[in-house]
């Protein structure tokens, strides 16, 4: 893991660290996070990722 590596759920916006999981501890199970490296990506880049991730949500 990146030291700016953090793990990004689209739909409540949560940022979570990668050794808390890949599902959104927020939304549920079923809501899958993406990585985001915040250094050389931007929000929007993440949640692009997101929406492909987890089509019909955000």
């Amino acid at each position: 893991m990146a030291e700016n590596e953090v793990y990004y759920c689209g739909d409540c916006r949560r940022q979570q660290r990668p050794a808390q999981g890949i599902f959104c501890i927020t939304c549920s199970d079923k809501c899958r996070t993406v990585s985001w490296y915040t250094d050389r990506e931007s929000e929007s880049d993440a949640l692009r990722k997101f929406k492909h991730m987890n089509p019909g949500k955000a």
